[in-house]
């Protein structure tokens, strides 16, 4: 059996219940195009690495897109409990 392993810092909130938070409060919205980019651009870096892995990710949504940094605009793709591992499945005896 393979096992992925990821760790980094404890991210703060995922995307979204900070725009819901975002939209509720008033403040100027967070989301503008230039980070609606780089947010888009990082998660299909980290879904190819994935799929560089053979991993698909099954559950692909706001609530499992967390941010790590407000100020540089970082995020980090989550709850792998939901991949799939097609490599195993197709394997004999399954």
């Amino acid at each position: 059996m393979r096992c992925l392993t990821l760790r980094s810092a404890v991210p703060q909130a995922n995307l979204y219940e900070f725009q819901k938070y975002n939209a509720e409060s008033g403040e100027a919205p967070y989301f503008t195009c230039r980070r609606l980019q780089s947010i888009a651009t990082q998660v299909l870096r980290s879904l190819a690495f994935m799929h560089s892995l053979g991993l698909l990710h099954c559950d692909l949504k706001p609530e499992n897109i967390l941010i790590q940094s407000y100020s540089r605009c970082l995020v980090k793709v989550c709850a792998f409990a939901a991949c799939f591992y097609p490599e195993l499945s197709a394997a004999p005896g399954r």
